[in-house]
């Protein structure tokens, strides 16, 4: 299976909860995804939301920033990730950079942090510009942008 886009609704309740469930367990913190629209590879067990976008924060300047959750391997990963400028390349052809600023990952995930990115680039290559609202059939390419953070990462010399 691969990753697919779902918009959020009561029909996926159960699920919705249970991934709430987890998080709270894992973090301490309540985060409904209920109606929140997701992109989820079930077979994988991995699942990508937003939980804030920079819609809610133009005013404040940051416009172009957003949140993310990304479950991964059973371990829930918090990124903020900014838009850089895409285009179009033609009218079936489009194109977007989306770039990393911060993100924490666990000392189990930092092992193979290359696969994880790997996978987040394969779950942001299926949303492309807006998940589960994005119905028009056209190639994308994608271009994730980790080396603001990769540092961090990196075994020591």
């Amino acid at each position: 299976m691969t990753f697919i886009n779902e918009k959020g609704g009561l029909d996926r309740l159960a699920e919705s909860q249970r991934y709430a469930e987890i998080y709270h367990k894992d973090t301490g913190k309540n985060e409904s995804f209920i109606n929140e629209d997701w992109t989820i590879d079930r077979e994988r067990g991995m699942l990508l939301v937003c939980v804030h976008n920079e819609r809610q924060d133009m005013y404040e300047g940051n416009f172009g920033l957003s949140s993310w959750l990304f479950y991964w391997h059973g371990e829930w990963i918090h990124f903020a990730q900014k838009d850089s400028l895409g285009g179009k390349i033609s009218d079936i052809h489009w194109r977007k950079t989306r770039t990393i600023t911060n993100i924490k990952l666990s000392n189990s995930i930092k092992i193979s942090y290359l696969e994880m990115f790997k996978d987040l680039k394969e779950a942001f290559q299926m949303y492309r510009f807006v998940g589960a609202f994005d119905k028009t059939e056209y190639l994308f390419d994608l271009t994730l942008d980790y080396s603001k953070v990769i540092e961090h990462y990196l075994p020591e010399k």
